[in-house]
């Protein structure tokens, strides 16, 4: 369907040419020739290029309101939505706890993972939320373990804090939330799974809580087949009854947060296409909006093609 004249637009043309700008100073601002801009102003005549074009020098020199980038700056950008990964992230969260069953959740980075874990974690409670890093050690998960749930481990060893752990979670409805469940895997280490291994034993001697682990793709290979691929984890793996695996950022997973923005369709098409191709990601998506957002407000525009391609400048590209 062809696009129609603007009729605000070609009436704001009209009266600044009746009020003294000559059309040829209009044209030349505008990047067009004369006589298409005296068509378009005074005949049928239509160009959407130079629709948009007027649309945006009249914008940007304060002769006309975008009742678009208006609404659109009066919105904030959410710090959660419930995309279709998000859902499934909290619902295996949810299974877990009530059920007091071993999850698994494994993508790649930047796909919503742990916002969705922390987001659940402030529905529940019982839940608790800790990010393993490189340098944990068993003492160190204990630590974090029984620090959420109101212990202190002073001067105890390993079999100590365990102890303390299974008498405290043997009358209490907990579920832990482990991100970045990768780095409870030492691959350098004669003995790479134990921090696993002292997971299960607090399992198998409470079964009171439920335990998501949370990681890169990689993490499911581990979990199968070990860091060799050869060792047999049958006894943890077994336990695992509840998990997702998910692939990258689609158009799918962007939709509700575009939905609560008004934008016109090509700046719809260009922030996906920009966003997610080339293994882009639902983190880079939010950060490309985030700059439209901050670009409009200053320009007072709405979030075109032009304004995304604009942010992605802003954004690093190798």
């Amino acid at each position: 369907m062809p696009a129609q004249k603007d009729e605000a637009v070609r009436s704001k043309l009209d009266e600044l040419i009746r009020r003294g700008i000559k059309v040829t100073d209009l044209a030349a601002s505008l990047e067009f020739s004369h006589s298409t801009v005296s068509r378009y102003i005074r005949t049928d005549y239509m160009s959407e290029a130079l629709q948009e074009k007027a649309r945006a020098f009249l914008i940007e020199n304060g002769y006309l309101q975008d009742e678009q980038a208006a609404t659109t700056e009066a919105q904030e950008i959410s710090e959660f939505y419930l995309t279709r990964i998000a859902a499934e992230v909290i619902g295996v969260c949810e299974q877990c706890f009530e059920h007091r069953d071993i999850g698994v959740i494994v993508g790649e980075s930047g796909i919503g993972k742990t916002t969705a874990l922390k987001k659940y974690v402030e529905s529940n409670p019982q839940a608790v939320y800790i990010r393993a890093n490189a340098n944990m050690t068993q003492k160190a998960l204990l630590k974090k373990l029984g620090a959420a749930i109101g212990l202190q481990f002073d001067y105890m060893d390993i079999n100590a804090m365990m102890e303390v752990l299974i008498e405290k979670l043997a009358d209490t409805h907990y579920i832990f939330l482990i991100d970045e469940a990768e780095y409870l895997i030492n691959v350098n280490s004669p003995s790479p799974m134990r921090k696993l291994e002292m997971l299960r034993t607090l399992y198998d001697e409470t079964e009171t809580f439920g335990l998501v682990l949370c990681g890169m793709t990689r993490f499911k290979g581990f979990l199968m087949r070990g860091t060799s691929m050869k060792e047999n984890l049958a006894q943890f793996w077994n336990r695992v009854f509840r998990g997702r695996e998910f692939g990258g950022t689609s158009r799918e997973d962007v939709e509700p947060i575009m939905g609560d923005l008004h934008m016109p369709e090509d700046g719809r098409q260009e922030i996906v296409a920009r966003s997610l191709a080339n293994g882009g990601n639902m983190r880079r998506f939010m950060k490309l909006l985030e700059s439209c957002m901050t670009l409009t407000k200053k320009k007072g525009a709405s979030i075109t093609r032009d304004v995304v391609r604009q942010a992605d400048t802003l954004l690093l590209r190798w």
